[in-house]
């Protein structure tokens, strides 16, 4: 899967909110106790990348946040990859978890009447969600080779709004 390159500090895509084939994707894949990362990807290409990581000099969470622009062209592989790996029918069983094992969850909103969230336990394999939380990941890493809009402390409330946050320049806080 190629999902084209991140583009730092652009404005958002021509893909109009009518056009474009999903509102959001986001991925939650972080633990409180270890941190990790999470994804807000717009219909319109914005991408907003959080990395959280533990800074032991500062004894806290920190937190870098990217902010960049996917191309139409990737913003139509991430909605075919999605629905290749038929997201909207997954059935994954629950379990009880076991400590400290992720569990990202993959959320897609392709319209206010068509929303899903799946998620999954790090260790067992399930190779359609696999196949989109890879994806995902490969995106953060895409964008995290661009520069941090955002270096500090993590907070957990922490959204982008648009209006406040768009490209270029971004949400500071």
């Amino acid at each position: 899967m190629v999902l084209g390159g991140c583009r730092p500090k652009e404005p958002p895509s021509t893909l109009s909110a009518v056009t474009a084939p999903f509102q959001s994707v986001e991925l939650k894949d972080s633990h409180p106790l270890h941190g990790g990362q999470l994804l807000d990807i717009r219909g319109d290409g914005r991408l907003y990348a959080q990395v959280v990581f533990w800074d032991r000099d500062k004894r806290a969470f920190q937190v870098k946040r990217y902010q960049t622009v996917l191309p139409p062209t990737a913003i139509k592989e991430l909605a075919d990859l999605v629905d290749k790996h038929s997201f909207f029918s997954l059935a994954i069983p629950e379990r009880a978890g076991i400590p400290e094992e992720s569990h990202p969850t993959i959320t897609v909103i392709r319209d206010a009447n068509n929303s899903r969230s799946v998620s999954k336990w790090g260790n067992d394999k399930q190779a359609d969600f696999d196949a989109i939380y890879g994806a995902l990941l490969d995106l953060i890493r895409k964008a995290q080779a661009t520069p941090p809009s955002f270096t500090g402390p993590y907070d957990s409330r922490w959204k982008p709004t648009p209006g406040t946050d768009d490209l270029p320049g971004g949400n500071r806080r």
